[in-house]
């Protein structure tokens, strides 16, 4: 509890979102159904209840968000090469770092 794989796939769907709604809305649509796919399928294989996976896509989203919200002015509106986002593992949580060089 979370579903953490939920989280993820929600981290992403939202990346895309976010990144990507002003191009194409597919891709976001896309994005999203990946995600909820994911979610039904821990439940499908009884490694999940719906609670976890409800709870793992809304911590999923509303990290990206807060992100996204606090991060918007610190490195410019897209010009920016550097992504950091919380990560929730089985036994606890962290941060996830990338930068593209």
């Amino acid at each position: 509890m979370p579903s953490g794989h939920t989280a993820q796939a929600f981290v992403s769907a939202t990346i895309l979102d976010m990144e990507y709604r002003d191009t194409s809305p597919w891709i976001s649509v896309a994005g999203y159904a990946v995600a909820t796919t994911t979610g039904m399928y821990r439940m499908i294989n009884n490694q999940h209840w719906i609670s976890d996976v409800l709870i793992g896509a809304g911590i999923g989203i509303f990290s990206t968000k807060v992100v996204y919200f606090t991060h918007k002015y610190h490195w410019g509106k897209k010009s920016s090469n550097m992504v950091i986002l919380p990560a929730i593992y089985k036994n606890g949580g962290g941060v996830s770092f990338a930068m593209i060089l």
